[in-house]
């Protein structure tokens, strides 16, 4: 009990240091000086960056998994997958560091190469199947090809606009940005709902 206590700590500062100083920059010996423990007690728990990465990635996949499984069984409805952006934006923003710069993410080992495709594959194919429900129930027109395409848009939009809030809002609060990056990915759905409404004679 003890033992796992003290992993958790331990991964509770690394994701803290990694969120404000990125994913590279900073070292196992660092996180280990941060909590007040000898490199040797971290390595003890964790055989390196590495090890704490994975661990921490590990987490947030089982998380994201858990919230695209719930998107893809969602009822085809527009709040309801305004309300799924939102929830996968919240736990992209929890794991920010992860997602600054993509390419480097992916370089730093294979598995973890493989994880973060893994999620945008995933991510892609839960937005493709909820659009295509939506589809089916008139919501969005039924035009050849819509919801793959609104899927990759929308894929794009969640994975990178964090990013840019963060730089053009920076004193916007956490919830602000997640909320405004939300509000920008539906846009994107927005004008082809409008296209599916019965026009008035």
């Amino acid at each position: 009990m003890r033992a796992q206590k003290t992993k958790q700590r331990i991964l509770g500062a690394a994701l803290k240091i990694f969120q404000d100083e990125g994913l590279h920059r900073p070292s196992a010996v660092d996180i280990a000086t941060a909590l007040g423990i000898s490199p040797g007690h971290l390595y003890y728990h964790f055989h390196g960056k590495p090890e704490l990465i994975a661990a921490l990635f590990d987490s947030h996949r089982e998380e994201m998994m858990l919230i695209l499984n719930g998107l893809s069984e969602a009822e085809p409805k527009l709040d309801l997958l305004w309300t799924h952006v939102q929830i996968v934006l919240e736990e992209i923003q929890d794991m920010q560091f992860l997602y600054r710069d993509l390419k480097s993410t992916c370089a730093v080992s294979e598995s973890l190469g493989r994880g973060m495709r893994t999620i945008m594959t995933g991510l892609r194919r839960a937005l493709r199947d909820m659009l295509q429900r939506m589809v089916a129930a008139g919501t969005l027109p039924k035009t050849q090809g819509l919801s793959d395409m609104l899927a990759e848009q929308m894929t794009t939009a969640i994975l990178g606009r964090l990013n840019i809030q963060e730089i053009e809002q920076p004193n916007e609060t956490p919830r602000g940005q997640v909320t405004n990056a939300a509000l920008f990915v539906m846009t994107i759905v927005a004008a082809q709902v409008e296209n599916a409404a019965p026009q008035k004679a």
